[in-house]
């Protein structure tokens, strides 16, 4: 029987957990008559080589920053380049690690698997073997059915990293709502730098809206299908995004969107309201987006269409 292993150690939180959760309830049940092994986060440190009791494997499928694609021996090897930050300078030694074994796995690897075209064309050129693009989808619970959260309220969603500029959406926030006292503001996602959550509150103190912003932390897929649903708008104003599962989430619950253009957003948000410019350019473009109508929900790309894809591409691969 032919052997799949999937490298999943690296995938402890954020957008690296939602890629291994969606493999596991997607992908892996498509697989069958495949002897897969998942490799979890709790399955030894990810910077080590892949060992598993057993034959070899005859195909990898890892994360980019996974381990070690390159096990010697005659296998092929398959690479999900997922985070943009694995190939950025900075970050101490811990990012240093994960950059070079990401250097190393774009050198081993036969088919390296972007997300977006424009990550692709950004750093596709450092990879050795044959790529294609297999975009990500959205979980089944971001739909425009169901429940949704109370009140009148903005959304903001993403973990709290310097490039996902919170405090510019608190600032566009206080231009807006300075016309509308009814409306708050709601920020969904992991406090990972509790710095940059005291920098936005301090901008909210003073401008004297402290009282309507609250600060949610991480919720789960249903939680945040409902805050999507109610949202008056979901305001999301991060400047780099490798592929922005929370502008496709906005979409596929019928929120209004407002995000930052740029390359990504463009590809995978074409339904958004994209903006150029400073906090008054902004809190325009928000403000006539709140006095308009919803829009259609879309059809957005489910996670099943991304295993469909994915599960093609193995097959390919094994022929």
């Amino acid at each position: 029987m032919t052997t799949l292993w999937i490298d999943g150690r690296t995938a402890r939180t954020g957008g690296g957990r939602t890629v291994l959760d969606a493999i596991e309830r997607h992908l892996v049940p498509m697989l069958d008559g495949l002897d897969v092994r998942l490799l979890r986060p709790t399955d030894g440190s990810p910077a080590a080589p892949l060992t598993l009791p057993g034959r070899r494997p005859d195909v990898v499928l890892g994360l980019a920053e996974s381990g070690n694609l390159g096990l010697g021996g005659r296998h092929a090897s398959i690479m999900l380049v997922r985070n943009w930050n694995c190939w950025q300078p900075g970050g101490g030694a811990k990012s240093e690690l994960r950059r070079h074994v990401v250097a190393h796995n774009a050198r081993v690897a036969d088919v390296a698997v972007f997300a977006t075209q424009t990550f692709a064309d950004a750093v596709g050129g450092r990879c050795r073997g044959r790529q294609e693009v297999v975009p990500f989808g959205v979980s089944d619970e971001f739909t425009p059915l169901g429940p949704a959260a109370q009140g009148s309220y903005l959304l903001d969603v993403g973990d709290w990293y310097p490039w996902k500029h919170h405090e510019t959406t608190v600032r566009v926030f206080a231009a807006v709502g300075a016309t509308r006292p009814e409306l708050r503001l709601k920020i969904a996602g992991r406090p990972v730098d509790q710095t940059l959550v005291d920098a936005a509150l301090g901008v909210a103190r003073t401008h004297g809206i402290a009282d309507r912003v609250d600060v949610l932390g991480s919720v789960d897929r249903q939680a945040l299908a409902a805050l999507y649903r109610g949202a008056a708008a979901a305001v999301l104003l991060s400047d780099r995004e490798t592929f922005g599962h929370p502008y496709l989430e906005a979409l596929a619950c019928a929120a209004p969107l407002v995000a930052r253009r740029m390359p990504v957003t463009d590809e995978v948000a074409p339904g958004a309201t994209l903006v150029d410019g400073d906090v008054s350019t902004i809190a325009a473009a928000l403000d006539a987006v709140l006095s308009g109508p919803r829009p259609a929900p879309s059809t957005p790309r489910r996670w099943s269409d991304h295993a469909r894809d994915l599960r093609a591409l193995i097959v390919e691969v094994l022929a």
